[in-house]
């Protein structure tokens, strides 16, 4: 335990002195990096649904499309977002005849739950009671950032809901644990966010929300290309942050830890235990991984390794990298869509 706690302290160190360093310096993003567009939520034809989910979760979801549709994709957006992120594919999806479901996922927006719980496995029992209040019993899983975990986790533990799962800019989360716990100290430079909003989250909370939100913008926001989001999205975004970055922050808590695990042999039967059993834990379900090449969070040299038969056993999967960022859904929605549709196509769940 001694070595665990040791371990801990340093990681914690250097982060914050690091974060010490960057909070002095000054982060403006220029007022023209965003655009005049409107932000109109919900989209046109889409409504918000309060659905009460394991027990201690009132969850805001957006849905569209005919309720008898055939197939339907669960979209799931990631941080620091909402459902919002998907409104230009709720309406386009909608219109192909899909029911289109999206939640504001646990701690986001005002799905707040009641109870402090956080685990992997907490997360995919809200997609499980979500489906069953939706009537639905398989799904097509399209994730970005937290939300891909989400829908590994649900890709993982109920393959059998899980018609097909899209990826976007996140790799299977053994591959990002192995990629980056092997790469240290250089995959600080992709990772120490991570670890800083998880170890030390009273201060990344005080540092994100300094300045209304100054940094937050600069760092979540500024990694984009110019004009991907609006003044008024902007806007709408600090509003729900103000009510609950504390709860969204909750994400690291969980995911640091897990991740440090990694490093502590005699807590599995192996150095990439997954987090459910020992060993890696592959997708059994049509894959589709999509990643961006300037992407400042997530390394895309990972897209190959994603796919491969240890990460990815089933036969219909693929990655592609694209040339956007972290924010790909927003950069490159038509490119997006195309390989979604060829995707649904070639797994033949459409």
């Amino acid at each position: 335990m001694w070595v665990s706690s040791v371990l801990s302290a340093g990681v914690v160190a250097y982060i914050a002195y690091f974060v010490a360093i960057r909070m002095n310096e000054t982060y403006d993003v220029p007022d023209d990096f965003f655009s005049n567009e409107s932000f109109v939520w919900p989209c046109e034809g889409a409504n918000y649904e309060v659905v009460t989910v394991n027990h201690d979760l009132e969850m805001r979801v957006v849905v569209s499309g005919p309720s008898n549709a055939s197939n339907a994709i669960l979209f799931l957006h990631g941080f620091p977002s909402s459902s919002s992120m998907w409104k230009e594919y709720i309406p386009y999806f909608a219109n192909k005849g899909y029911r289109v479901i999206a939640p504001d996922l646990r701690g986001f927006n005002d799905s707040i739950p009641t109870s402090p719980r956080m685990s992997f496995e907490v997360l995919v029992e809200d997609m499980v009671g979500l489906l069953k209040k939706e009537n639905r019993q398989e799904v097509i899983v399209v994730g970005h950032d937290w939300g891909t975990v989400v829908g590994l986790g649900l890709s993982i533990l109920q393959p059998e809901m899980t018609k097909g799962f899209v990826s976007i800019n996140v790799p299977h989360l053994e591959l990002y644990r192995r990629h980056n716990l092997l790469g240290l100290p250089f995959t600080l430079r992709k990772t120490w966010y991570f670890l800083f909003f998880g170890l030390l989250t009273s201060v990344a909370h005080e540092a994100l929300s300094a300045r209304q939100w100054q940094w937050a913008t600069w760092f979540l926001f500024g990694s984009a290309n110019p004009k991907t989001f609006s003044k008024q999205e902007l806007q709408a975004h600090k509003v729900f942050w103000s009510k609950s970055m504390g709860s969204m922050l909750r994400w690291y808590q969980m995911g640091a830890m897990w991740f440090l695990r990694g490093i502590l042999p005699w807590q599995s039967n192996g150095f990439l235990a997954s987090f459910w059993n020992d060993g890696v834990s592959p997708v059994v379900v049509p894959t589709l991984l999509l990643l961006g090449s300037h992407d400042i969070y997530v390394d895309p040299k990972m897209a190959g390794l994603s796919i491969s038969r240890e990460y990815t056993a089933h036969p219909v999967s693929r990655g592609v990298v694209m040339d956007a960022t972290h924010w790909l859904p927003q950069e490159v929605p038509h490119l997006c869509i195309r390989e979604m549709e060829r995707f649904f196509e070639d797994a033949g769940i459409v």
